[in-house]
């Protein structure tokens, strides 16, 4: 998609994708310099976790996403989720 919006005659001139996995490939294809990724929600949605009822590995669904919550909230707290998406090159949303 990303040859189509850059080429000479392109065929579109908007791409739909979540803001960070957009600036990521962009980055990847070294074609960021190219783009400019607009602060337009058309939609935001929530993302969810799920628990297979027949997992191995995890005997407590509820503790696990718990655990999950309170694991996320900490890396944003202390900084680290920045540094991972620092990382990959990804801004974070602001």
């Amino acid at each position: 998609m990303f040859s189509q919006l850059l080429a000479p005659t392109p065929r579109f001139d908007i791409i739909a994708d979540a803001r960070d996995t957009f600036y990521w490939r962009a980055q990847r294809l070294g074609v960021s310099d190219k783009i400019k990724i607009l602060n337009y929600p058309i939609k935001s949605k929530n993302y969810y976790i799920t628990v297979s009822k027949q997992s191995k590995n995890i005997t407590n669904a509820a503790d696990f996403i718990k655990n999950m919550d309170s694991c996320l909230q900490t890396l944003k707290q202390s900084g680290e989720y920045q540094n991972i998406l620092a990382n990959y090159g990804i801004q974070p949303a602001s």
